[in-house]
């Protein structure tokens, strides 16, 4: 439909030039107003920038003395330098850049320009260009962000910056792509490339390990093999080379002006599709609705013939709810992960100086709301429509604690591999792995306690953000089953501070999570 349009588009209408000319007309800011916005804007900037500089500048100090504190884990275990890892680092990011780009459009008009615009006999190509500029300028500025605080560990010197500008190039680089592949009509073929590259990135982490403890030689080839890649180029940069950022800044421009004469074909149905996405991130962040997101990408749910198998034999209510849940997990899509998590909590004990308590726990604790999350979408559907749950003959309470099972038996299992990873790699005698299994329960019931959380009250007075006005119950609301996520692992934490699990702490460990259950699937009282 696009390329029809096009063709018999009107010719000398610009529907940016024009709308821009339009809202100048009918401008109620005045010069004095916008000058002091800006001076705002330049101050305000200004201030996080010396406020990021001295905080690199502390993790420059701190982290780059080789190690934190005390090696958690056995120092024999780390078998990789950490300069080796940053190219996989590189990799990842640029996945990860590719993959949201195209969950997110990464081109889509708002409904307004959808409605005015694209549906007329307008030349489309100059409206979606600018959105395109802006969809790669800001994948662009994440990247670079995203590597400031990595690179802040090695360097402060000149190398930061351009070793952070090319990471922001990767970026860049990986939104081009995603806007080529939405203007050809290749979404999925692009969203099976980017697993791979998932895979990729994964095969060659389990690579080092493996090279690091059977063959240490092969280590820095491995190493140069992923520094010679452009994802690897900002290690390279960091190092103070220049060539690396104006090779990509290079491709990068090219790249966009052959990607910018094919905006136009884009059919309006994926138009409409990135515009979604995008408004629907502008409602996360503002509601925290992180799984209305990922609604938007491809479907979240894979269907099966095989579930009436299961229905056929349920009698009673109890069982239909269990059921649905366990039907629910395996139709989601993405639960895999959390059999990969447990990997991304042990890679801190491979890595030379990062085998200290901060880091370990911190991946810990990162990982667990990551499985957290995971399982909290096998009951966001029956959450989301409350009807369901009161055809039930059930009380409240009791259904969310039967919510709570599926979540709690994926959450248990995962925790329990992970902490008998960590007892292999010497943070801990094997009581962890009994900790780690007890807080897995509790944090199923985190799970049903974020799928319940209640909708934002926009009736509440709005609070001043750098990020605009917000509503002031906006972060209550987000907070709801992490905040008691963080409880439910403290056990786990100590028991590596401590290096050992005595019983007080495992019967320490049950009693949180008795609460936690009590507090997270007890109903709220309703007036």
């Amino acid at each position: 439909m696009s390329a029809t349009l096009d063709a018999g588009a009107v010719t000398g209408f610009d529907p940016a030039a024009f709308t821009r000319r339009a809202s100048r007309r009918h401008r109620t800011r005045s010069a004095a107003s916008a000058l002091l916005d800006g001076y705002t804007a330049v101050l305000s900037v200004g201030v996080a920038g010396l406020f990021g500089y001295g905080l690199l500048t502390a993790l420059n100090h701190q982290l780059g003395a080789v190690t934190v504190v005390r090696p958690v884990t056995d120092p024999a275990a780390a078998v990789l330098p950490a300069a080796t890892c940053l190219p996989l680092l590189g990799l990842i990011l640029t996945t990860a850049a590719l993959g949201a780009a195209l969950r997110l459009g990464p081109v889509g008009p708002d409904r307004a320009q959808l409605a005015w615009w694209l549906w007329a006999p307008v030349p489309r190509a100059g409206l979606l260009a600018r959105q395109g500029a802006s969809r790669v300028l800001a994948a662009a500025a994440v990247g670079a962000l995203c590597l400031l605080p990595v690179l802040a560990v090695l360097t402060l010197g000149p190398g930061l910056v351009l070793g952070a500008i090319t990471g922001g190039l990767l970026a860049a680089l990986a939104a081009e792509v995603a806007v080529a592949a939405q203007a050809a009509g290749r979404v999925p073929l692009m969203r099976r490339v980017t697993a791979g590259l998932g895979v990729a990135a994964a095969a060659a982490g389990l690579a080092l390990v493996l090279s690091g403890w059977l063959l240490p030689t092969g280590v820095p080839m491995i190493a140069g093999v992923l520094t010679a890649a452009p994802t690897g180029w900002f290690v390279i940069a960091a190092g103070g080379a220049v060539w690396p950022p104006v090779a990509l800044a290079a491709v990068v421009a090219v790249g966009w002006l052959a990607v910018r004469r094919r905006l136009g074909t884009i059919t309006t149905s994926e138009l409409a599709r990135g515009g979604g996405a995008v408004q629907m991130l502008q409602l996360w962040a503002i509601t925290g609705g992180a799984d209305e997101l990922v609604r938007t990408g491809p479907s979240a749910v894979a269907s099966t013939t095989r579930a009436h198998r299961w229905i056929a034999r349920v009698r009673t209510a109890v069982g239909a709810l269990l059921a649905a849940d366990a039907i629910s997990a395996v139709r989601q899509r993405g639960s895999w992960t959390l059999a990969v998590l447990p990997a991304a909590a042990w890679s801190p004990a491979f890595i030379v100086g990062a085998n200290g308590l901060v880091p370990v726990a911190l991946v810990l604790v990162l990982t667990a709301l990551a499985g957290m999350a995971t399982a909290a979408r096998t009951v966001r559907a029956g959450a989301a429509m409350t009807e369901l749950d009161g055809l039930l003959p059930l009380s409240a309470a009791r259904t969310r604690q039967l919510h709570a099972a599926v979540p709690a038996l994926l959450l248990g299992g995962m925790m329990t591999v992970l902490c008998a990873g960590l007892v292999l790699l010497g943070a801990a005698d094997p009581g962890l792995i009994a900790v780690g299994a007890i807080a897995g329960l509790g944090l199923g019931a985190c799970a049903v306690r974020s799928a319940y959380r209640p909708p934002v009250d926009f009736s509440a007075p709005p609070i001043p953000t750098p990020f605009g006005y917000l509503p002031s119950s906006a972060l209550a609301t987000m907070s709801q089953g992490p905040d008691l996520a963080v409880v439910v692992l403290v056990p786990v934490v100590v028991a590596l501070v401590i290096g050992a699990t005595a019983p007080l702490l495992i019967v320490a460990q049950a009693v949180v999570v008795l609460v936690v259950v009590l507090i997270a699937t007890t109903p709220p009282i309703t007036s």
